[in-house]
């Protein structure tokens, strides 16, 4: 039986590949052979060689930890100086919007007390003004001046409220000092 092509091909380059790989070895016999004293050289260098570049590596390492930690200290920083930040403007938001809530509470009770002292002087000024006239009427259907020593005894009287200017009023029957005694 012939041999198969593929056994051929590895025949053909097995025979290619074998003289060179005997050039080299024969190339590295010329040369002058290194003793063992630098056999040993070339390895404790290339250990300390290895050694110095893993300390690189290490140091390397250590430096890149050490920078991402900073990075993370910044970062969080950084987010905890924004939230202040957020937290003091709302404060300040906060605190403004109370004062404009308070000067507007303020403007509001001056303006109904405003009202209420002008709408409360006005119907004095009329009651006072209707019932003068009214007055010498009924002092002159009562008689004259009447005294009454308390409210009970004007209402008794049928007089109450009493009005100032009328007969009978007097500032110690009228608590509040609106000019209507005996008014409750």
């Amino acid at each position: 039986m012939l041999p198969s092509r593929r056994s051929l091909a590895i025949a053909a380059c097995a025979a290619l590949i074998l003289p060179l790989l005997a050039g080299c070895d024969t190339d590295a016999a010329s040369s002058t052979k290194p003793t063992p004293k630098a056999v040993v050289t070339s390895d404790a260098s290339a250990v300390e060689a290895e050694a110095s570049r893993a300390a690189a590596e290490a140091e390397a390492s250590r430096q890149a930890e050490a920078t991402k930690q900073a990075e993370a200290e910044a970062s969080r920083q950084a987010e905890a100086t924004k939230q202040a930040e957020a937290k003091a403007s709302r404060d300040a938001a906060a605190e403004a919007e109370a004062s404009r809530a308070a000067a507007e509470a303020s403007r509001q009770a001056e303006a109904f007390q405003q009202v209420e002292q002008d709408s409360f002087s006005s119907r004095g000024d009329q009651q006072i003004a209707s019932f003068a006239g009214r007055g010498g009427s009924s002092s002159s259907d009562q008689g004259g001046s009447a005294y009454y020593s308390n409210c009970k005894e004007a209402r008794a009287a049928g007089a109450a409220p009493l009005y100032r200017g009328e007969p009978g009023y007097r500032p110690g029957l009228d608590r509040d000092g609106d000019g209507i005694a005996c008014e409750k």
